[in-house]
Order: C-alpha cells, then sequence, then structure tokens
C-alpha cells in the first residue's frame, strides 16, 4: 500500500480500533478522507492479524453512523449559516447545499440511502436531511440500513483479498459506479415489493 493507504495502514497499526473509529468521525465532519479507502485499510488491518474482523466490522458500523449523524447533525442545528463559518465553508459551498436540495427534493428520504455510493454529494445530502428536519431515527435507520451492506463487504472483501490488496483497491475504484447501481436497483425493488405489499393489506381490508 502506498499513498493515503499506506499512511492510514500506519496509523492504523498504532491505534488500531481507535484510530479506525477517531478517522471515521473526522470523514463525518468534512476531512477530505474517502470512507472506502478507510475501509479498506480496516480490512487488511486484519488480514495482518493487528484487529479481529468480529470488532473491526462493528466499530467501522458504529464511526461510519456517528460520523453521518454528525453531518446531519451540523445541518439541523445551523442550517445554512454553516456557510459562513471559515471551517464549513470550504467544503460547504450555496451551490452544493443546492446540489443537495436537488436530490432531496427529488427523491426524498431514498436521498439519504443514495448518498452513501455518491461520493461529492453525500455531505451536503445529510446535511439537507438535518436542515429540513427530517427526524432523527428515520435517518439514522436509513443510513444504517445501507451501511450495513456496503461496509461489512467492503471489509470482508480487503480481508479476503489481503495478499493481492493493490490489486482490489484497484478493482474496486473501476467498478464503483457498476456497485451504485446495482445498490439503486435494490433499492427500487425493495420500494416496490413495499408497495405492492401496502396494496395487499389495503385490498384485504
Amino acid at each position: 500500500m502506498s499513498g493515503l493507504e499506506g499512511i492510514l495502514l500506519h496509523y492504523f497499526e498504532q491505534f488500531t480500533y481507535l484510530g479506525i473509529l477517531l478517522v471515521l468521525l473526522l470523514c463525518g465532519i468534512g476531512v477530505p478522507i474517502p470512507e472506502d479507502v478507510v475501509l479498506i485499510v480496516s480490512g487488511y488491518l486484519v488480514y495482518m492479524g493487528y484487529t479481529r474482523l468480529s470488532l473491526t466490522i462493528p466499530i467501522c458500523l458504529l464511526g461510519v453512523v456517528m460520523g453521518d449523524f454528525i453531518i446531519y447533525s451540523i445541518g439541523k442545528r445551523w442550517g445554512e449559516k454553516i456557510i459562513t463559518h471559515r471551517f464549513f465553508s470550504r467544503i460547504l459551498t450555496r451551490e452544493r447545499i443546492n446540489q443537495g436540495k436537488a436530490y432531496f427534493a427529488k427523491y426524498g428520504t431514498k436521498a439519504v440511502f443514495i448518498a452513501r455510493h455518491l461520493a461529492g454529494l453525500r455531505f451536503p445530502i445529510y446535511f439537507v436531511a438535518g436542515m429540513v428536519k427530517m427526524p432523527s431515527y428515520k435517518f439514522v435507520l436509513i443510513d444504517l440500513s445501507t451501511a450495513l451492506v456496503t461496509v461489512p463487504l467492503i471489509i470482508s472483501l480487503s480481508y479476503y483479498f489481503g495478499s493481492r490488496i493493490d490489486w482490489f483497491v484497484k478493482v474496486l475504484k473501476e467498478t464503483e459506479h457498476i456497485l451504485l447501481i446495482l445498490m439503486l436497483i435494490v433499492l427500487f425493488i425493495f420500494i416496490l415489493t413495499r408497495r405492492r405489499n401496502g396494496r395487499g393489506i389495503e385490498d384485504r381490508r
């Protein structure tokens, strides 16, 4: 591993679970570290024997959801006022907020599910979710539902392909759009099934 992955690997070797959790929380406040990279390095750390898979996955899930909830809470507490802050004005412009609003207006709460796979829009969409006062429990449930798929999957695959980690990183970057399409298909099937079940209940009444 080299570059950012190598830096994170060295850091995680020293601080293991606490280091992973702290970096994922930093991702939540806008530090430009790709979440997928953190998960890949976390899985590789398991392969190297520094951590255990049974602990790494829940730690990463906790860090991911807490990080997302931080973004949501910032939007709920301060709204668009935050763009006047010197730090946040660099990572959250009015243009990005408008992009988040557009996705939220088009997809509603489903935008929260989709956002995990849209690196550039994840922050503004979660921010807007808080800004429009989406119920906290609903945000957490939707965010957790998608994290329960992607987080264990990426960590487990990077652990399984530990001996070929550079190849795996390359493949993941090349197929990330395919993964997004698959997730959208799953979301569509889920919504369609719920609607059919709902109609079936109404018909029985």
